[in-house]
């Protein structure tokens, strides 16, 4: 537990550094940081999806994703956030037109399809009852008021941020402890490859149903799959075609075994 409130804390911490900055103009004053998504709780093995950030909030403050929202930065606790973290995709205002739907929701299988689709074909969720468990995080906790493609450039560019990207990243992987670690979309990738130093082996290109994905372990013995489409609300692929991408990779990852990492990082 303390290392999970060192990280929460180290977050706001650096998102108040921010705010106080000449540099803060694309960041939201009144908008926590969101460290993951999902319960890091379970004592299933998990899938860690990261993707770019959490871009401008389609939720009014009055009726927030994260309920520690409307209190901030006034009113708040640790505790509260890691409860609304943890508890996200039981929230009734989770993103499901982004993350997807629970799997105990029916749909056709050409209905087009999102993150949750893709993990479904990895036997793993975000909302439970499957083999795996499925966490969400973001290269940067930071919420935005521009798609972070459309600021990337900029806050790329602000002194130690990239290298603060790359000590929190690695430290939320070693508190998760993935079994497989999924980069959302080809952008994501490149920059979690500019930032986060997992001393990985080269990378090498696999098509799989005309999609690129890129394959690379590292010191830790993590596979890392980058996606080349974002698999979030702009993606147009369906249902079932993001299943049997997901169903692919995990073919690929079997009998891979994963070391304990947290005396490697």
């Amino acid at each position: 537990m303390q290392k999970t409130k060192t990280i929460i804390e180290d977050s706001i911490k650096k998102l108040n550094e921010l705010l106080i900055s000449s540099e803060s103009s694309e960041l939201f004053k009144n908008v926590p940081p969101v460290c993951w998504f999902g319960n890091i709780d379970t004592d299933k093995s998990t899938v860690m999806v990261i993707s770019a950030n959490p871009s401008k909030p389609e939720e009014p403050r009055s009726n927030p994703r994260i309920p520690s929202a409307k209190y901030w930065p006034n009113s708040y606790s640790v505790e509260n956030l890691i409860n609304d973290y943890n508890g996200y995709f039981n929230h009734v205002n989770c993103a499901t037109r982004w993350f997807g739907k629970s799997p105990s929701i029916t749909r056709e299988t050409n209905s087009q399809g999102r993150i949750e689709d893709f993990l479904n074909g990895l036997e793993a969720s975000f909302y439970g009852g499957m083999k795996y468990n499925a966490i969400h995080i973001d290269l940067l906790p930071f919420s935005t008021k521009k798609s972070f493609v459309k600021v990337s450039d900029k806050i790329m560019q602000i002194d130690g941020i990239p290298e603060w990207i790359n000590e929190h990243i690695r430290k939320m992987i070693e508190l998760i402890n993935p079994k497989l670690i999924i980069v959302n979309g080809a952008t994501n990738f490149v920059y979690f490859n500019l930032c986060v130093n997992m001393d990985a082996q080269p990378y090498s290109a696999i098509n799989i149903n005309n999609t690129k994905v890129w394959k690379s372990s590292n010191s830790c013995r993590i596979p890392i799959f980058g996606i080349s489409m974002n698999m979030g609300s702009r993606c147009t692929k369906t249902h079932n075609y993001l299943r049997e991408i997901g169903s692919e990779i995990g073919k690929k990852c079997e009998g891979i075994n994963v070391e304990e990492i947290k005396n490697s990082l």
